[in-house]
């Protein structure tokens, strides 16, 4: 796994870490991430941020691994690396956006006494998916379809521009799959989906949500959900399970859009500043 790591300069022996995992095809180039970052940065966390599909080019990374967020093992092998980073001591907190919320949430309530093994100390959700195979429909059709092409056209830049190594020398045969895809669920049913196992997106999709663990998890847990979410629609937010866990505080906002409360201030030219 590729990672982005932040050093804080104004407290550079500080023992916190802040661990993000962000969305499709999202990295420390998007603004809501980097914001996040830079803001944690100032107040002393270190930050690791998960890069999975989108690394930085100028890093020289040839060999990329597809990552199945369905199994515990890729959220515990970051924690891993954070400690070997900042040592066994570090203090861990995260907070995932989106599809990376999913996963994220997906870990703690899936890996078995992750708040002992872990240790991650407190996490938070924002724009969370719950449910990805419904979202996936819903995205299909919304808005003749933009955000599913905008994802899909993402996804399929990173795997034209990139190599896999699970492709190993069938990499041009994959590529062709991949400009073929002509939505985002056609593309994980080509691309994804069999290298996991499954037969198609439908069934890695029910199998990678975390709606299912949002009740076994035991780890403190912010959870923010916004009613006017165009992407992740509140209509799946697992509300009575969230709310009956003790462990998570669930907020809902009326208005913020996916992950745009963070635009909170603007720029003097009128550019989204920071949160």
């Amino acid at each position: 796994m590729c990672y982005d790591v932040i050093r804080s300069e104004t407290q550079p022996q500080s023992k916190k870490v802040l661990f993000i995992v962000p969305g499709v095809n999202s990295s420390l180039q998007d603004h809501h991430v980097n914001a996040t970052a830079r803001r944690a940065a100032a107040e002393g966390f270190h930050c690791v941020v998960v890069n999975p599909v989108r690394p930085d080019p100028k890093k020289g990374i040839t060999d990329l691994e597809i990552i199945d967020f369905s199994r515990v093992e890729p959220i515990a092998e970051s924690v891993e690396t954070i400690k070997q980073l900042f040592g066994a001591d570090c203090d861990i907190y995260a907070i995932g956006f989106s599809l990376g919320s999913n996963h994220l949430l997906r870990h703690l309530g899936a890996h078995k006494d992750c708040k002992d093994v872990c240790g991650i100390k407190a996490a938070v959700s924002i724009s969370g998916a719950y449910e990805v195979r419904a979202s996936a429909l819903v995205l299909r059709d919304r808005l003749g379809g933009v955000y599913d092409w905008y994802m899909r056209h993402e996804l399929q830049k990173t795997f034209t521009n990139n190599h896999f190594k699970v492709f190993g020398h069938a990499d041009h045969a994959m590529k062709q799959k991949v400009s073929s895809a002509r939505t985002l669920t056609e593309f994980d049913t080509l691309v994804r989906a069999p290298v996991f196992g499954y037969r198609g997106a439908s069934r890695m999709f029910r199998r990678v949500s975390c709606d299912a663990y949002v009740s076994q998890i035991e780890t403190p847990l912010l959870a923010v959900s916004t009613m006017d979410d165009s992407i992740t629609d509140f209509k799946f937010v697992p509300v009575s399970d969230l709310k009956s866990n003790p462990n998570v505080l669930f907020a809902t906002l009326e208005r913020g859009g996916h992950c745009d409360l963070f635009f909170q201030t603007q720029e003097p030219d009128g550019r989204p500043g920071d949160h």
